[in-house]
Order: structure tokens, then sequence, then C-alpha cells
């Protein structure tokens, strides 16, 4: 039955994205680089081939193709390796 009052709607749509998120997480956690199993993030691993990083709406198989190109992550990791695949060739500006 569709919700008349559509932030109940979108609310629920939160919790559904949010799930999905977690559950994917959990089945593929922990982190690859460190086995951290806390602030846990999906990774790009070549962020060339990322089409989006909204992929918790979308349908079962084509989410599930987007994210064979991804990995596990906690947020410690993800923020270095994104640094190296972006500036390790360059000066650090400081």
């Amino acid at each position: 039955m569709p919700y008349k009052d559509i932030e109940k709607k979108r609310e629920y749509q939160r919790k559904w994205y949010v799930k999905r998120r977690y559950d994917w997480l959990a089945e593929n956690g922990p982190c690859v680089m460190c086995g951290s199993t806390i602030q846990l993030e999906v990774d790009h691993i070549n962020p060339l081939e990322k089409v989006s990083h909204k992929v918790w709406s979308w349908t079962k198989v084509k989410r599930e193709e987007e994210l064979s190109k991804c990995q596990v992550l906690c947020k410690f990791c993800h923020l270095e390796k994104t640094y190296n695949d972006w500036y390790a060739n360059e000066p650090v500006p400081f």
C-alpha cells in the first residue's frame, strides 16, 4: 500500500537504503587493508571505473555489477587510499 504521507515514505526509503548498505558491508567486510570492523565504507578499487556511489536504490543486478568493482575499507584506510590514488605522484600541498 502506498504512503499518503510523503515524509513517512522518505523515512521508510532512508531506512531501507541504510539497511541495504549495512547488510552489504557486513557481508563483505572487514576492511581489506587493516581488518577493522568500525566505520566501514565502500571503495571503488579503480576510481576511473566508477559509475556512481548512489547504488543502494538500484536493481539487484545493476547494483551488484557496480559493487563488484568495490571493496570494503574503514574510513581511515579509505582516506589514505583516496589520497594515494589522486595525489601520490604530486607534491604535498603543505
